[in-house]
Parts: structure tokens; C-alpha cells; sequence
């Protein structure tokens, strides 16, 4: 333990098996955050492995606070986007009732088959906004049938299987079943999970959430066979307890491995 003490900051986090370049450090130089949850420690450890980099995301935050970590851990694909950063400055009441409808407006922008839904969603501000985006797409969805897409009778590819506690979801029949079950838009990964660039797993034990993986890529474009956590969301997408991050990363450690 002395003579980790004694190493430099670089040293250090490579000695523990983390990104130790220079970016690394700047990431950890903007925290701010006295580290009490449990969640938000397992999260920054996460964020640091040194394969995927996915500390990169916040390369955009001037401050990262207990609250950024905790929008990421709940909205990752909303990290470095305007709702993103909205929601860190958002009061708790305004946050709650974001949360509410958040899953709802992502759901209807699929079903109302907006090629640009996702990034609607991603531009708004205020949840005055998302809400005039709910109501409009909860018209449209009643003035359109919606059709599936004829690749919805595929079944998914599944490079690695689950358990008993941890289960791949196969099928779009079983992706729909799982956001109604969950009361989450895990649908719309629909098309990434055809294109092998994700996967869904819903988790029992200790407690029933859906686990989404998402597969990187390598700098020449090419796909690489890592897959690490984007999202792990409770029912009514609440945040999951560390007993339930610490089970989910250490099976992906052993499914890596």
C-alpha cells in the first residue's frame, strides 16, 4: 500500500486496472462529488475501464456532480445532449415529472415511426417541451396504425447467453413484453439489437430490471466483440440499487472473460 502511495496519479489508476491517460484525469479532476452512493462509485469505476473509455462521454461537463452520474446511470443515451444537461440543472420536482413521461414520448416517437424521434427528444429543454411533444405524438399515434416492421418476425442473435437470474430477450414479441412489463421504452432498440449493435437482458435477482448492452466499436469502424452496460433501469425506469449493479457487472465480467 506505501508504495502505491508513492506512484503518480497516472501510475495509480493503471496499477488498479483503469484508463490512465491524460483524459482520464481531467475526468476525474471535474467530480464533484463526495462519493456516499454506493452506485455513483461502481458507475465512476465503470466509466474508467480502459477498454471502452466510456468516461469520454462527459468530455463536454465542465462539472460532473452526484446528480450528472445519477442522469447517466438512469438516461445514459441522454449524456452530452440538451435534455441531458438540463435535467443535471433541473430541480428535483421538475427532474420527477420529466422521469414520468420520458419513457412514454421515447415509446410514442417510435410508434408514430418518426425517423427523427430520438433526437426531438434529445434537443428539448424543459418539460413544457416534452410534454407539447407527448401530446402531439399521442395524436398522431391515434391517427395512424402502427406496423411493424417486417423484421420484427427475426429472431435476435445472441452471442453470449444468459442464466437462471440473467435472461436474453429473443424476439421483438418478447422486447415489446418486456417494456410493458417494465413500463419503459426498451422497444425502440428494436432495430439496433437486428444490427447487432445491442442486446436486452431482463434481470430477477435482487431485483427485476432490464439490462441493455451495448456493443462497441473499433476505430476503424469495425465491430469489435465488446459489449458493456448502457443501461440498467427498474420498473418505471427508477435507479437500481448497488447490490443489483455490483450482480450485473461482475456476470458481464465473467461472460467477457
Amino acid at each position: 500500500m506505501l508504495a502505491l502511495c508513492e506512484l503518480g496519479q497516472r501510475q495509480i489508476l493503471a496499477h488498479l486496472g483503469l484508463a490512465s491517460c491524460r483524459s482520464a484525469l481531467r475526468f476525474i479532476d471535474r467530480i464533484q462529488s463526495d462519493f456516499s452512493t454506493r452506485s455513483v462509485i461502481i458507475v465512476i469505476h465503470r466509466l474508467l475501464d480502459p477498454e471502452t473509455m466510456m468516461f469520454t462521454l462527459f468530455r463536454h461537463y465542465s462539472v460532473i456532480t452526484t446528480v450528472t452520474l445519477q442522469v447517466y446511470l438512469q438516461w445514459p443515451t441522454l449524456t452530452g445532449t440538451k435534455l441531458g444537461f438540463y435535467l443535471i440543472k433541473a430541480s428535483p420536482r421538475e427532474r420527477l415529472r420529466i422521469n414520468q413521461i420520458l419513457s412514454d414520448v421515447f415509446q410514442l416517437g417510435y410508434r408514430v415511426l418518426d425517423v427523427d424521434s430520438v433526437r426531438r427528444i434529445h434537443a428539448v429543454t424543459s418539460y413544457d417541451e416534452l410534454k407539447k411533444l407527448h401530446d402531439r405524438w399521442l395524436i398522431a399515434q391515434k391517427t395512424a396504425k402502427f406496423v411493424p416492421d417486417p423484421s420484427c418476425d427475426k429472431a435476435y442473435d445472441i452471442p453470449f447467453e444468459g442464466n437462471s437470474n440473467i435472461v436474453p430477450i429473443r424476439n421483438y414479441q418478447q422486447l415489446e413484453l418486456e417494456g410493458i412489463e417494465q413500463n419503459h421504452y426498451v422497444a425502440i432498440y428494436h432495430h439496433r439489437i437486428i444490427k447487432g449493435e445491442y442486446l436486452v437482458y431482463k434481470m430477477h435477482m435482487p431485483e427485476r430490471v432490464t439490462i441493455g448492452l451495448k456493443r462497441h466499436y473499433l476505430a476503424n469502424g469495425r465491430a469489435s466483440e465488446t459489449y458493456t452496460v448502457d443501461q440498467i433501469q427498474a420498473r418505471n425506469n427508477r435507479l437500481p440499487s448497488y447490490e443489483t449493479l455490483e450482480t450485473v457487472y461482475s456476470w458481464l465480467d465473467r461472460v467477457r472473460k
